[in-house]
């Protein structure tokens, strides 16, 4: 095996794993059908077992498994023709909403060197049109490195697969100066690494380390999520933490580099010093607050970048829809405290961006709708503002309230506005997941005129 400087591969697979002569790149169930792409793109024979038992012959990479049980818990085995069939590959069919992206059943062993579920979506739209997503393999206590690439060339219709990434986790793909960019870490906590692609994500060329990391929540590390990565006065910015969740939380920091400098260049960027959340910030909730993560940069109606935080209050008073907002003072200045803002669905994960036409912040949310499941993640909403301050649900995109919040999750959203239309990736917890928070599925969302929803308002609960 040949040593190499890259960052991508296709596959990955650890050293002392067996050779498989067909590995499954990508995976897409429906009500009762398969969608299936595998490495290398040749002629395979595919045997499937469950409700029912067939064979087929697959071409160029890619097919599909018609006439399944919905709902029906099956398995599939991929070999060459003549050849040795691989090991059993579990899939569920059945409806899930929007466009699958990729499916990774929870007791698919494929990517265990990594994890069993799929998390940190992560969309970015290329020159080309084209559309390019990531996620990565995460589960508890598991070494969580490996990151899966796709991508669609008819806008989030259909979906295949461009490479895998290793070392890298909580990876955020952005587009600067024609190439597409990573930016992730090697390993939860790990070190902060980014490389670019100039084959629209089918490569990767070798990482760059901006920040070393410990690799370990007890002893604090690099932290981060796929968060939006802005450019504003000519610099580019995004939010990055430090800590860990055995450590009591995370403090935040402004990573930000030069718009016209080498991005492969560390020295081309600059961090902030760390700043800690304080109890006695007025508004801070009353409590055993977890600190600030997950923040999301953004320019102000007045110019100046702001950096607004998923707030953990769990346990606390109040316990959920509240956001941190920071000030970005300088590369060499830690961030200045400004204000708790009342933000609906600020414990979770959320998404902001400013939309160039009417000038509003959009922000994509997991509204609670009751007050006994404050953390629950079954419901996804569209969220405005026009200062940053005081917000505006308008509209339940995905709606799941009436099922139940530890099975079923819209999660982590990323998303781009391209003309009228927002498009949208979810983590997706749904049809036989390990729980809501441990997902099956990374699913795209095409939300047409968006606009339009501005002119709704929806009551808080």
């Amino acid at each position: 095996m040949k040593c190499t400087s890259m960052w991508s591969y296709r596959p990955y697979r650890p050293m002392d794993w067996p050779h498989q002569t067909v590995e499954v790149a990508r995976m897409a169930p429906g009500p009762d059908s398969l969608e299936l792409d595998y490495w290398p793109e040749t002629t395979v024979e595919v045997r499937w077992r469950g409700p029912q038992e067939g064979r087929a012959r697959l071409v160029g990479g890619h097919g599909r498994l018609e006439g399944l049980e919905p709902g029906g818990e099956y398995a599939l085995s991929l070999a060459l023709p003549g050849g040795v069939f691989g090991p059993w590959i579990p899939f569920r069919t059945g409806f899930v909403p929007g466009q699958v992206v990729n499916y990774l059943h929870p007791q698919d062993e494929r990517y265990s060197f990594s994890g069993r579920y799929l998390c940190s979506p992560s969309l970015a739209m290329l020159p080309s049109g084209a559309l390019v997503a990531s996620m990565d393999v995460y589960a508890p206590r598991e070494p969580q490195n490996l990151t899966l690439v796709m991508i669609s060339r008819d806008g989030g219709i259909s979906w295949r697969p461009q490479c895998q990434l290793f070392p890298c986790f909580w990876g955020k793909l952005f587009v600067h100066g024609g190439a597409l960019y990573m930016l992730g870490v090697s390993t939860e906590y790990g070190d902060l690494l980014i490389a670019r692609s100039d084959d629209e994500g089918a490569s990767f060329g070798a990482p760059t380390r901006l920040l070393p990391g410990s690799g370990r929540s007890a002893r604090g590390g690099v932290h981060r999520a796929p968060v939006p990565v802005i450019e504003a006065g000519g610099r580019l910015y995004t939010a990055v933490e430090w800590g860990g969740w055995e450590m009591g939380g995370h403090a935040s920091a402004m990573l930000s580099a030069p718009s016209g400098a080498d991005l492969l260049r560390a020295e081309s960027w600059s961090v902030t010093p760390l700043t800690a959340q304080d109890t006695a910030w007025p508004g801070a909730a009353a409590g055993p607050a977890m600190g600030m993560l997950e923040g999301n940069a953004v320019e102000g109606p007045d110019d100046r970048v702001y950096n607004l935080l998923r707030y953990a209050i769990g346990g606390c008073r109040p316990d959920h829809d509240r956001a941190v907002m920071l000030a970005y003072q300088g590369p060499d200045e830690p961030q200045q405290f400004v204000r708790i803002v009342d933000f609906p669905g600020g414990i979770t994960k959320f998404c902001i961006r400013r939309d160039p036409e009417s000038d509003r912040y959009v922000a994509l949310i997991n509204r609670i709708t009751r007050q006994d499941a404050p953390a629950a993640r079954n419901v996804l909403s569209l969220s405005t503002s026009e200062d940053l301050v005081h917000w505006q649900v308008h509209a339940d995109l995905i709606d799941y309230r009436d099922s139940d919040p530890g099975l079923i999750g819209f999660q982590y959203p990323d998303f781009q506005m391209v003309g009228d239309d927002l498009l949208a990736l979810s983590r997706t917890a749904f049809n036989g997941a390990h729980s809501f928070h441990d997902s099956n599925f990374i699913t795209f969302h095409r939300i047409s005129n968006f606009r339009a929803l501005y002119q709704r308002r929806v009551e808080q609960a």
